[in-house]
């Protein structure tokens, strides 16, 4: 999670008062982050980030002049996108599956975010083979 330091703080912004002194962090949820500002944090293109928005994996803010924002939430969904992606080898479509189900079931979101994940473990159980007697 990213955190900043700073004295004054604007709760319109969504950000959090606390003690003088000790960190304030962003809302999870508000968006923050240019596109630019999120290829560079994550290592991925611009496009790929688009990408993904056009397919729905990833839905930021806009603003009135149309600027994508994104909000640690959302870096959080592109990082998991992107270990699907490239550490498990899953296509888009598969992404989209998997999002969906860890919408649906918490303990896969879990997974998702520790990084230890595998989608051999949504596989049911493989068939078994039958010998034939020939």
């Amino acid at each position: 999670m990213f955190s900043l330091t700073v004295r004054s703080s604007n709760p319109a912004l969504g950000w959090r008062r606390e003690p003088e002194g000790k960190k304030m962090e962003l809302n999870p949820e508000h968006p923050a982050y240019t596109i630019s500002v999120v290829a560079q944090l994550l290592g991925l293109h611009e496009q790929t980030i688009r990408q993904y928005e056009r397919l729905g994996l990833i839905a930021p803010c806009r603003t009135i002049r149309k600027t994508r924002l994104y909000s640690q939430n959302d870096i959080e969904r592109l990082e998991c996108i992107n270990y699907l992606v490239k550490t498990c080898g899953v296509n888009l479509s598969g992404v989209k599956i998997v999002i969906t189900l860890s919408c649906q079931h918490p303990e896969i979101e879990q997974l998702l975010k520790s990084k230890r994940f595998h989608p051999q473990d949504l596989e049911g159980p493989s068939p078994v083979s039958k010998k034939s007697d020939s």
